[in-house]
């Protein structure tokens, strides 16, 4: 893992609205459909996974594996490169995409790299996956897209800064 990644996104990942925004692409548990070798092992597993498996997102039929990030876009291996925020998002989508697509591709899935900086600020393609979802949402519940996109980004937002402020900050100490 890098420096510029953040501990916390489990948060990101397990938050209940990406989970059960919408039943007809609600999260599904994914399978191996090919036997794997004794020399591939459990790491080739956790590698082609990803964090959010979601079932008929792009394809009413093919799952879409959705790996998240939240990175710091300010750490001195970045400032050091003069990188804006958004090459720094850009970069890190592509590292992720040339590790997993073709292991997901093998097994029939597509990939996106969901990744998002420490601010909150979105990646191209997780910008693409919101607005995607924001569209389904929004169809299912009558409402516009705009105002839906609008809340799924905030929510989003939100849980990345959750996952971000223990990093900073450390955790919380009950004082009784």
């Amino acid at each position: 893992m890098h420096d510029d990644t953040m501990q916390g996104k489990s948060s990101v990942r397990d938050a209940p609205y990406i989970q059960s925004v919408d039943s007809s692409i609600a999260a599904i548990p994914i399978r191996t459909r090919r036997t794997l070798t004794q020399e591939e092992g459990t790491a080739s597993i956790r590698s082609t996974r990803g964090d959010i498996p979601v079932g008929g997102c792009y394809q009413p039929d093919k799952s879409v594996n959705i790996d998240t990030a939240v990175i710091s876009t300010d750490s001195n291996r970045h400032a050091s490169r003069n990188m804006s925020p958004d090459k720094v998002l850009c970069d890190k989508e592509q590292r992720k995409k040339r590790k997993h697509t073709e292991k997901c591709h093998q097994n029939r899935r597509d990939f996106t790299p969901f990744i998002t900086s420490c601010d909150g600020k979105m990646s191209p393609e997780a910008k693409a996956f919101t607005k995607i979802l924001a569209g389904k949402v929004a169809k299912k519940w009558n409402a516009s897209c705009s105002h839906v996109f609008a809340w799924v980004k905030a929510r989003i937002t939100i849980a990345a800064l959750r996952a971000t402020n223990p990093c900073i900050r450390g955790w919380r100490i009950g004082l009784f």
